[in-house]
């Protein structure tokens, strides 16, 4: 599997000095529930959590984000495996005692775990969409279909008051659509299939952040944060194709490895970056120029991307090369110009969408 490329742009900033493009307002909302199943192929009660499930989610199509998780003695490792790493200690820290089994915004609602049964799952996730968020959040994700490669850009603004300093940002890819065998399909989810071939929905392929995801240190209200990811989506996971078209992205917000304090998710736009407008890089300016020790390039972008920046001599010799990802709107990037000669040079900025040259003289 090819490696996640994290970078993190725009950290925790105040509301005033930049505008919001994914949050829908400063205004705290309620929360949304993120359901995390506890499942296996094996488990013959399971189709009935998925069914229930299903129907919490038809109920609140917006609200409700759906995971689950294979893991433990009912996930085989024969075809679909749908296994991952992160499986064991999720399940360990919800403290599960049976399949299936489930948490909801990974709080303790009863007992000494996060891990409740089946029969609760709806009359506590209406009561989770009834509570304020200390934090709002909203996403968008891209794949660049021509390298495979994930964007995922999350903004949060912080409205509520917290007892603990810092927060995590998660990340999951989620993929539907998988057929393979599902032991009491045929009885409880007929919907989605049978015992021999079964519909699998929201299955958990890949945490590009880790198990326990990022850590974001300032979470005080008022506050701004933007969190950029890009990860290659690798052809398959344990042997199962990793289609492009049935993905599915959450993002979730957690006091640490529990207290899910808001969700959402979203289904990415597929499409060749020369065939996607709203990945051109638009120069607004060039300061100073004429240069002589450093230079100040601003652009604009509308949607995460790669950069490729470079400066060129007149010889069309490449004296400055780098390659950054960035977050959608405006940005900014200083070159050294130290070492290099006095005299014409060419800057480019591409990436993938198109390019742009523009003029520069170092004096």
């Amino acid at each position: 599997m090819k490696k996640h490329l994290l970078l993190i742009t725009g950290i925790a900033l105040s509301i005033s000095s930049m505008a919001q493009l994914l949050v829908d307002t400063t205004q705290a909302e309620n929360k949304n529930v993120l359901l995390e199943e506890y499942t296996g192929r094996n488990c013959g009660y399971c189709p009935d959590g998925h069914k229930i499930a299903n129907n919490i989610k038809e109920a609140n199509p917006q609200d409700i984000i759906l995971i689950r998780v294979h893991t433990g003695g009912y996930a085989p490792t024969s075809y679909p495996n749908f296994n991952t790493s992160f499986g064991t200690p999720l399940a360990d820290q919800s403290g599960i005692s049976g399949y299936p089994t489930g948490t909801i915004n990974r709080h303790v609602f009863s007992g000494s775990s996060t891990s409740m049964s089946r029969s609760a799952w709806s009359s506590v996730s209406n009561q989770v969409l009834l509570e304020t968020a200390v934090v709002n959040i909203g996403m968008d994700a891209v794949v660049d279909t021509a390298n495979r490669k994930l964007y995922v850009e999350v903004e949060m603004y912080y409205t509520g008051n917290q007892s603990v300093s810092f927060n995590r940002l998660n990340v999951a890819i989620l993929q539907d659509n998988i057929y393979g065998s599902q032991a009491g399909a045929s009885q409880f989810n007929p919907d989605d299939g049978s015992d021999a071939s079964y519909n699998h929905k929201h299955i958990l392929r890949h945490l590009p952040l880790g198990t326990w995801g990022e850590q974001i240190d300032s979470i005080s209200p008022g506050t701004f944060v933007r969190r950029t990811v890009s990860y290659v989506l690798p052809e398959s996971i344990s042997g199962v194709e990793l289609k492009l078209e049935d993905l599915d992205i959450a993002a979730f917000v957690t006091e640490d490895k529990r207290e899910v304090q808001n969700a959402t998710h979203v289904k990415p736009r597929l499409g060749s970056a020369v065939s996607i407008n709203e990945f051109s890089v638009k120069p607004i300016s060039l300061y100073p120029n004429p240069a002589s020790d450093k230079l100040n390039v601003e652009f604009e972008i509308r949607r995460v991307s790669d950069v490729n920046i470079k400066l060129h001599n007149l010889l069309g010799q490449t004296v400055f090369s780098t390659n950054k990802t960035f977050s959608s709107g405006q940005r900014k990037f200083q070159i050294n110009l130290s070492d290099l000669e006095t005299g014409i040079y060419m800057l480019e900025l591409s990436n993938g969408a198109g390019t742009s040259t523009q003029k520069v003289i170092i004096k």
